[in-house]
């Protein structure tokens, strides 16, 4: 359990916690070496956080930037400068309310044992939570999940992992995911000739690509988990399977989801 531990939190770079009256969401942008330049991967993890916070009564919203500690200290400040604005230059250009963001670079993130985790920045944004609105009616009817292991195993059923949730944008698990994880990976242990496939599936807009990432996220933590590779295979369907309207955050959470489908016994 300790294995999957370490998988499951050194990839969480999403945050949702209650200050009073205020809500907390974050974003964490990693850069290539000595680069201010956005990827493509992560232009596409800033427009999912800028969908999330677009209605948003915003508080307080702060940038900070960092880079590795291979160049001067001069240098080194003048590049996480630049990682800040080119990140706020992008919101911006994107529809973002820029008016209240902060710029904080620091220069070298000291102490990190990991090079590529310090080159990043962290775009966080404070906010007042909205009252309760009434619920509306899904299309997509609300199910109590079993737990997967009580579940009657059948060739060909698809079966949902309650709780494997993501970031937005991101194929970077929630916290909430490990039970499941654990759930599955009991499964497996218990079924040892089970084959199944692991679908990955994305909220809002068509992107196959990080449905595929989302699914081998789950793949990798299994099989690092002593499942044998060759009783496992992936594949993402982007957004065509909702299973609940992306009128909201919570909504758009349940889409971003992992199913396995059982293939043979």
């Amino acid at each position: 359990m300790k294995k999957l531990l370490l998988i499951v939190f050194f990839t969480f770079s999403f945050t949702l916690g209650s200050l009073g009256q205020t809500l907390l969401v974050s974003c964490t942008i990693y850069f290539e070496h000595n680069s201010s330049q956005l990827t493509p991967k992560e232009q596409h993890k800033l427009d999912s956080f800028i969908q999330i916070v677009a209605t948003r009564n915003i508080t307080e919203s702060t940038i900070d930037a960092w880079c590795n500690e291979s160049g001067t200290q001069h240098f080194n400040l003048q590049l996480s400068e630049k990682r800040a604005l080119r990140v706020q230059q992008y919101v911006a250009a994107h529809g973002a309310d820029t008016s209240e963001l902060i710029l904080k670079p620091h220069g070298e993130l000291k102490g990190s044992q990991t090079d590529s985790l310090s080159r990043k920045a962290v775009w966080r944004v404070h906010y007042v939570a909205s009252s309760p609105q009434p619920t509306e009616k899904s299309i997509y009817p609300e199910k109590s999940l079993p737990p997967i292991t009580d579940t009657l195993l059948e060739v060909g059923k698809t079966i949902v992992l309650k709780n494997i949730n993501f970031e937005g944008g991101t194929a970077n698990l929630l916290p909430q995911s490990v039970p499941a994880l654990d759930e599955l990976i009991s499964l497996l242990q218990k079924n040892t000739s089970m084959k199944i496939e692991i679908g990955g599936h994305v909220c809002c807009f068509n992107d196959k690509p990080l449905s595929v990432l989302r699914a081998k996220r789950i793949y990798d933590i299994v099989v690092g988990n002593g499942i044998a590779a060759s009783r496992l295979t992936y594949k993402g369907y982007s957004n065509t399977k909702p299973v609940a309207l992306d009128s909201d955050e919570t909504k758009r959470t349940k889409n971003r989801r992992v199913e396995i489908k059982i293939l043979s016994l």
